[in-house]
């Protein structure tokens, strides 16, 4: 659930966001509410998937990884 709490923070703060997770843990119901911002991507996905991760994540000026 931090996770989804600093999401909710930075989607508030109108930060360009793209999620990524395999939601082995987590659940989508966490974010549900902000899957429809304007300013928030999510795709899911096992990081471990480097080829599909590197075209997903494109050139970010930050990383927070929190696996």
């Amino acid at each position: 659930m931090l996770g989804s709490h600093l999401l909710d923070k930075l989607v508030e703060m109108d930060y360009e966001i793209s999620g990524v997770d395999n939601l082995a843990v987590g659940k989508i119901e966490n974010i549900h509410h902000n899957l429809h911002k304007p300013h928030f991507n999510f795709t899911q996905l096992d990081i471990l998937d480097f080829d599909r991760f590197k075209k997903i994540a494109g050139h970010p000026s930050v990383i927070i990884h929190l696996a």
